[in-house]
């Protein structure tokens, strides 16, 4: 049996208090607001993971090719500086980024929207933890190798091993793409609505 809660009239001289105003559940969350906080979490780690997959693409084409095949072009005298300032130059631009991206890709594990099949997150994270193998065990030996002096034939070794970063990379991206496209608000039409709109915009 529920009992009515009971009245409680204050004077114009004794205004209510704080803690009458406040609801009783001090120390909980609401439900909504534990739902935006979640909301914000989930978007914030999909965006900045998508941010991080498209700028860590581009530099990584730019750096496949654009700045490897700079190496051949480069004198004697002057490769050890120039590729010492490649490398020095490509930590910060391009490893650390794809680092982040790497991490972010593991976040998404528990803080993806529910429009994300968790197999474009599995896949994605499957071509970053190859394109990390690669780099460890093949394109970082040969370039620690080229820190003493040109090599025309290392420098073109290099760059044939890199086409498997590149496919890597492009699947990563085509991935993230879709990711994108699975997040992206779909407007709520009819099949009427929709022929109407299309037809509309072809008379326009």
């Amino acid at each position: 049996m529920r009992f009515p809660r009971p009245l409680i009239h204050h004077s114009p001289d004794h205004p209510p208090s704080k803690h009458a105003t406040q609801p009783h559940c001090n120390h909980c969350r609401c439900p909504s607001q534990y739902e935006n906080e979640k909301w914000l979490s989930r978007t914030l780690c999909t965006a900045l993971f998508l941010a991080f997959t498209f700028f860590s693409y581009g530099t990584a084409m730019m750096d496949y090719f654009l700045v490897y095949p700079s190496r051949l072009l480069v004198g004697e005298r002057e490769f050890v500086a120039y590729h010492a300032l490649l490398e020095a130059r490509i930590i910060p631009i391009s490893v650390i980024p794809f680092g982040l991206l790497t991490i972010l890709n593991v976040l998404l594990f528990w803080f993806r929207p529910a429009s994300l099949p968790a197999g474009y997150v599995w896949a994605s994270f499957a071509c970053l933890v190859l394109d990390w193998l690669s780099t460890l065990f093949i394109q970082i030996p040969m370039n620690l190798r080229l820190n003493a002096g040109k090599d025309v034939a290392l420098i073109g070794e290099v760059m044939a091993t890199n086409w498997g970063r590149v496919v890597l990379e492009s699947g990563q991206a085509a991935l993230a793409l879709g990711m994108l496209l699975a997040v992206l608000p779909k407007p709520n039409l009819t099949r009427t609505q929709s022929n109407q709109l299309i037809f509309h915009k072809i008379n326009e």
